[in-house]
């Protein structure tokens, strides 16, 4: 399987100005397909030319997905750098749990 990047792009540029674009930057359920730092890359770009769209980052297994916490933080590392406003949820109910 492979992520569908110009799919998952053409749609993020179709959405209306002021929606809320949910993202998992790790761990993706149920496929398991997370965007590589390059996809990300790109994605950003999106964001930076629809700078009416909100990105909200929703975490659950960072470090765990990649087993790599850097790998797995890049996608808001590299939308801060930018200077986008998005939110960053953290939800520890699955890690706790192993």
């Amino acid at each position: 399987m492979k992520l569908d990047l110009k799919g998952m792009i053409q749609d993020i540029e179709s959405l209306p100005d002021d929606t809320v674009v949910l993202l998992q930057p790790c761990g993706h359920n149920p496929t398991g397909i997370d965007p590589s730092t390059e996809e990300w890359d790109e994605l950003l770009k999106v964001f930076l030319k629809r700078p009416k769209l909100f990105p909200f980052f929703d975490t659950a297994y960072l470090g765990f997905a990649s087993g790599n916490l850097d790998r797995d933080r890049y996608p808001m590392k590299l939308f801060n750098k930018n200077k986008l406003n998005m939110v960053c949820t953290n939800s520890f109910a699955k890690n706790f749990g192993l």
